[in-house]
């Protein structure tokens, strides 16, 4: 056994989410002399991936380009485990879980796994009934399956002990997402990120564009805006299999000249520092990491009242309205706009909590205490 405790971090992407971001920072902050992180991707998609291999640490690439690709995937992924015996595996997701699930019977030695439930609806639970019924089926499996199991809110660790027979020997542990606190290399102008409209009032949503985001509320909420105010522009930053739908929708709507998709970007950031306030329309969040970088920025937040949101933000740090009500979502961004001093005070508040709570060190000795206990076991 090497005298450092090997831990694979799995992943699907290199994509620009929350999920990512948060695996990056585990993985940034590791104290090396005790671990060795090894990353291993389905595929290398995404404008994260820099960073990710600028970290210097082994990283394999399985080169997933379609659902046909998954023999082939999981032939290599066995290949890998058995050559790098690793102690330990991280994953966050049903497919890698999947795809670990049917390696280890072809795998001589013990691989200890932590896992993370990162927001309310595990898998595909959005999509009805029947499927939320196979997620608490598979998120169970998953549970059972863990030597250990996180969760990055306390929403998230009372929703899973609701619907999952957790164990008392085995409790969901809430470990809170950290945030990295010098995000300060900024080099873009409002002019070069937002063109002609630099000028107006900027409303950002920053989300992967996926069906646990409420982006139907969002848009509904932007046309009741835009009618009562065209100096008021909607941005909505990211990727998905929604881009299409959104295009669609908004064109429909006539809002092509109020909202703008600007798909997936590396710098989110330089976006979310310009805005004169943060959105998040969703049906389901763990700890949203465009909420923390928001408070950072100093961008006040409005967000639905689902999951970690609550945890984040209440009256005294940001808005919280009801899910699916465009018509509290649209009051709030009105109220904001002619606030300018209670968006002060709340970027401010916001600002606060989150350095007194959310620093990465915390973070990542929680994982560290976890990597390290599972390997003796």
């Amino acid at each position: 056994m090497s005298s450092r405790i090997k831990v694979v971090f799995f992943i699907d992407s290199f994509r620009v989410g929350g999920m990512h971001r948060q695996v990056y920072l585990i993985v940034k902050n590791l104290n090396i002399t005790k671990f060795e992180p090894i990353i291993i991707s389905q595929s290398q998609y995404g404008g994260f991936k820099d960073e990710f291999l600028n970290l210097g640490f082994k990283t394999y690439n399985l080169g997933w380009k379609s659902r046909y690709s998954f023999f082939l995937i999981l032939y290599r992924f066995i290949k890998i485990l058995r050559s790098e015996k690793p102690e330990n595996i991280f994953i966050t997701q049903v497919p890698n879980f999947i795809y670990f699930l049917i390696a280890k019977f072809f795998l001589s030695f013990q691989i200890k796994l932590i896992g993370s439930f990162r927001a309310l609806n595990f898998w595909i639970g959005y999509k009805g009934k029947i499927y939320a019924f196979i997620e608490v089926y598979i998120a169970k499996v998953f549970y059972n399956s863990c030597d250990y199991i996180t969760a990055n809110s306390k929403a998230l660790v009372n929703h899973y002990n609701s619907v999952l027979d957790v164990k008392i020997n085995k409790p969901i542990l809430c470990v809170y997402n950290g945030f990295d606190f010098e995000i300060n290399d900024f080099k873009s102008t409002k002019s070069e990120l937002f063109g002609k409209y630099k000028d107006d009032f900027i409303v950002i949503m920053a989300a992967r564009l996926d069906p646990m985001k409420d982006f139907d509320t969002f848009i509904k909420a932007a046309y009741i805006v835009c009618a009562k105010n065209t100096k008021i522009k909607f941005f909505l930053l990211g990727d998905g299999i929604l881009m299409d739908p959104l295009k669609n929708t908004i064109n429909n709507m006539g809002l092509q000249d109020s909202i703008f998709l600007l798909g997936e970007v590396s710098n989110a950031s330089e976006y979310i520092r310009f805005a004169n306030i943060s959105v998040l329309s969703t049906f389901g969040e763990g700890l949203s990491n465009t909420i923390l970088e928001s408070m950072f920025l100093g961008i006040p937040c409005i967000a639905t009242k689902v999951g970690g949101n609550i945890e984040l933000l209440n009256d005294k740090r940001g808005i919280l309205v009801n899910e699916r009500d465009e018509f509290s979502l649209a009051d709030a961004i009105l109220l904001l706009f002619k606030e300018n001093t209670l968006r002060k005070i709340l970027s401010q508040n916001a600002k606060i909590y989150l350095t007194n709570n959310f620093a990465i060190a915390p973070m990542v000795n929680e994982y560290e205490i976890l990597f390290s206990t599972v390997s003796k076991i």
